[in-house]
């Protein structure tokens, strides 16, 4: 009975973690544990499924460590998870943590099963594992970093009880975070409805009616376009200059001149804090360097949505661009940057360039030929100019409104972290000093497995 006794003490002594250690103080009754000592990998790699044998559907879903909760499907029976449920499940290459209480299948590479001790709450520690901060080491792996972790464990009723109103917080937090998101969408949708408005001719109607008389209404029968009388559709080549980007990523000789790449696009436009310069000979200044108000489209990039995305350049400095991107110039007397800009933006070019890009090897690209070929309303410059200018009032209201709900989410988004963070200190008012100290519960815990 000694020997057993003893071997329980040890075991506690080297699961426990002296006052030095503790990187933060908890309530007396909890403790601080050694991440093996409470939590148990329970990983399959025998039955693991690879990547490459995914289904799209299937009755059993696929977990594995992408972000995603289910990455896939498979039919295979052998493949499916036998162990109990649930279980926590860390990505070793992501650091993705997803708690899994149904049938599944586990993916092969990287995908880590963990179960908390029986008698402890696995939820708990769900949430406490969602708090660690790991360092972020690309595709290596992380697991060891997890191991290396201390968990603050609190008696088990006191465990649930965390649980419950962290869960209480979360909910509320993500509803009101459905709700910006719905805003959000509404913004979308209102957007695209204005610039149908604002390329149709409906937008300015009132203003040709002023300038023009009532028969400005009539529409261009000529073209069955559906345009106003003095509107033309043109195709982008008819009116556009274009020119692929420099593709030197260094000199030895002449200039030394900023050159714009895909990481100084900062939403619309170009965040000149952290170019990067290279030499040029006068032929490549000339050739190019950028003029005030040229638009620069994206032609090539991993996300789909951004390629042929337009960017007008207005720096007050000199500066070249990379050969992922397309220089267009122009006339400016029949059209000008602004209206370009807006153009692609809107579902009318985006529905043109879908057709249009050309996608390999996880990028996607866009030609200028492609480009050239897209076709846009062009109205008279001087409505033109009314058009600009009543969408660049329109959209301040509306960019205001998005950059609040962006500050709100982030702000969600904190909120729920400082949630999780005072829960794994014991300070959300929930901790019952009187209940017996985890130590007691632990030590239960232990003998009964090892009996």
């Amino acid at each position: 009975m000694s020997k057993k006794k003893k071997t329980i003490e040890k075991i506690l002594k080297e699961s426990i973690i002296s006052d030095e250690e503790q990187p933060y103080e908890v309530p007396e009754n909890w403790v601080w544990m050694r991440f093996d000592s409470v939590i148990k990998t329970n990983s399959n790699r025998a039955t693991a499924i690879k990547q490459a044998n995914y289904e799209e559907e299937g009755e059993i879903p696929v977990i594995d460590q992408g972000m995603r909760l289910i990455s896939g499907f498979t039919n295979n029976q052998e493949h499916k998870y036998t162990g109990e449920l649930p279980v926590i499940v860390f990505g070793d290459h992501t650091r993705c943590i997803k708690w899994i209480d149904f049938n599944f299948a586990q993916g092969a590479d990287g995908t880590k099963l963990l179960k908390p001790l029986e008698h402890l709450y696995p939820k708990y520690f769900y949430y406490l594992l969602k708090t660690i901060n790991l360092p972020n080491k690309g595709y290596s792996r992380h697991f060891k970093y997890l191991r290396d972790s201390v968990l603050p464990v609190p008696p088990l009723e006191e465990q649930k009880r965390i649980v419950g109103k962290v869960e209480n917080f979360l909910k509320k937090i993500d509803e009101a975070k459905l709700l910006i998101e719905k805003t959000e969408e509404s913004s979308k949708l209102r957007r695209s409805a204005i610039f149908n408005r604002a390329f149709s001719g409906d937008l300015t109607s009132e203003w040709r009616s002023e300038i023009y008389g009532e028969d400005s209404r009539e529409t261009n029968k000529i073209n069955s376009s559906d345009l106003p009388l003095n509107w033309r559709i043109v195709e982008l080549r008819e009116i556009l200059q274009m020119q692929n980007g420099l593709s030197k990523r260094k000199g030895e000789n002449g200039k030394s001149i900023p050159v714009l790449r895909l990481s100084d696009i900062k939403g619309t436009k170009f965040n000149d804090s952290n170019l990067r310069e290279i030499k040029l000979s006068e032929e490549e200044y000339r050739k190019y360097c950028l003029d005030l108000d040229d638009i620069l489209f994206i032609r090539v990039n991993g996300s789909f949505d951004l390629v042929g995305k337009a960017i007008h350049f207005n720096l007050s400095h000199d500066a070249a661009f990379s050969d992922h991107l397309i220089r267009a110039t122009f006339d400016k007397k029949l059209i000008s940057a602004s209206y370009l800009k807006y153009l692609f933006e809107s579902s009318l070019v985006r529905d043109q360039l879908k057709g249009m890009i050309v996608s390999s090897a996880g990028q996607n690209t866009i030609s200028q030929l492609s480009l050239g070929k897209i076709k846009i309303p062009l109205p008279p410059k001087k409505e033109m100019e009314q058009i600009t200018n009543l969408l660049g009032k329109i959209f301040v209201k509306e960019e205001n409104i998005l950059s609040h709900l962006k500050d709100n989410i982030s702000q969600l988004h904190q909120m729920k972290q400082s949630v999780l963070l005072k829960a794994f200190k014991g300070e959300l008012g929930t901790n019952i000093l009187a209940e017996d100290n985890a130590i007691e519960f632990l030590t239960s815990s232990f003998q009964q497995q090892m009996n």
